[in-house]
């Protein structure tokens, strides 16, 4: 009876989140993806709050200890719950209504919006590509660095961090050659630099940075693509979205198996048998954290822990 009460909440909570992400596109078009926010709040909040929280809660697996009282999963689930309805109200009542104006501003700029993006996206590269050969070099090769990524980080050095140019640099020139006509090149070189930041992702084993990936590219597109503004919602509109979804589930799919599988040992077998798992849990299970704070009694300290000293 408890574990239903308790399956009846993050049910109701996924069900809330996707009929308001839903509701939301229906009512708006496409665009809504890019111009309300409520729509990939909805879908994250579903994934990491209710989705993730009850497949840990089913399979019994955790990550910060090895169970947590009925009470305290009810209690966090309800939280969520009281959380996400606090914020579709605020952003009912907050958001900025669309205008048409929206639209004209999109294509200004666009030359400079193409060579700034190309920039960025040669930084990226070339950054991504010294993390690579310093993996290799100092670190040992890929097999090395995946079998404990974090405390081989030091040798990669922090000059890796430029490497994220490449979530934000392709995003630019899609933006641009869907509002211009650009040449056939400036196409060649964006689909390019997609699948060198995909291989490089994947090569440092970062399933977050492929989602990011999908989920920028997705809203410029909807955001710029003349044929996607203000369209409706149609399974042939659709299509390319779930294609593209079910691509980037593939490629973390095989990234955590990659991950898993680079030494024979109990731990890495026990992970690479529940691999669909673990990839839920490394990409959405943060929620786990709510659950450990309560029952460890963690002091709140209302946001201060986010000011750097």
């Amino acid at each position: 009876m408890r574990k239903l009460l308790y399956l009846s909440v993050m049910i109701l909570g996924m069900l809330v989140c996707a009929s308001v992400a839903y509701r939301a596109v229906y009512r708006e078009g496409l665009s809504a993806i890019a111009y309300n926010p409520i729509v990939l709040f909805s879908l994250y909040f579903l994934l990491i709050h209710f989705c993730v929280p009850l497949v840990k809660y089913s399979v019994g697996i955790f990550r910060y200890q090895s169970n947590y009282d009925y009470l305290t999963h009810l209690y966090i689930g309800l939280q969520s719950l009281i959380a996400f309805f606090f914020a579709w109200v605020s952003n009912y009542y907050f958001k900025k209504k669309k205008s048409s104006s929206i639209e004209g501003s999109c294509v200004v700029g666009i030359k400079s919006g193409y060579y700034l993006g190309f920039f960025l996206t040669i930084v990226g590269i070339v950054f991504s590509y010294n993390d690579l050969l310093l993996i290799n070099l100092a670190v040992g090769g890929a097999e090395e660095f995946l079998s404990d990524r974090h405390f081989v980080s030091e040798e990669r050095g922090g000059l890796r961090v430029f490497s994220n140019f490449l979530l934000i640099g392709p995003a630019l020139m899609l933006a641009a050659c869907l509002n211009s006509n650009f040449s056939k090149f400036f196409w060649v070189f964006y689909i390019s630099s997609t699948l060198y930041s995909l291989f490089y992702f994947n090569s440092v084993s970062s399933r977050n940075s492929i989602l990011i990936y999908f989920v920028v590219n997705t809203v410029v597109y909807v955001l710029f693509s003349r044929s996607a503004y203000e369209s409706k919602i149609t399974l042939k509109k659709m299509l390319p979205f779930i294609f593209a979804g079910l691509s980037v589930f593939f490629v973390a799919y095989l990234t955590t198996i990659e991950r898993y599988g680079v030494k024979d040992s109990d731990y890495m077998q026990e992970r690479k048998d529940h691999a669909l798992y673990y990839m839920l849990d490394g990409a959405f299970g943060n929620d786990e954290a709510r659950l450990w704070f309560v029952e460890n009694g963690q002091k709140v300290n209302l946001g201060v822990t986010y000011i750097c000293l």
